[in-house]
């Protein structure tokens, strides 16, 4: 696996797998257990064009974290009290995933 292959890989999970359910979870009328039930009665009350930017709004959450978990793991932001840097592999590879996910998702998402 590239670091390519595995920044596309979570971009599909994350913007497309995850959002896809958490979409569904809103729009269900008669959920059995809803994962947002609050934020599911406030999307049921918007109009098409509200549901569309709150949608848009978790979006861009997502990718904000993404985001971040990735700069973690490419050293590029420390995790305060630990100084020693992530080496993120891959089966028997011992070549490093991490370095540039971060900016590799970011690519990805433009």
């Amino acid at each position: 696996m590239s670091p390519t292959e595995f920044a596309a890989g979570v971009r599909r999970v994350v913007l497309e797998v995850d959002l896809n359910l958490c979409k569904r979870d809103l729009e269900d009328a008669n959920p059995k257990k809803s994962h947002w039930p609050r934020t599911r009665k406030f999307y049921q009350s918007l109009d098409d064009r509200g549901r569309r930017e709150l949608i848009a709004a978790i979006r861009q959450a997502n990718i904000d974290t993404t985001s971040s978990i990735l700069s973690i793991l490419d050293g590029v932001t420390g995790l305060n009290g630990y100084s020693d840097t992530f080496r993120l592999t891959y089966g028997n590879d011992t070549k490093p995933l991490n370095g540039d996910l971060h900016d590799i998702f970011l690519e990805s998402i433009e």
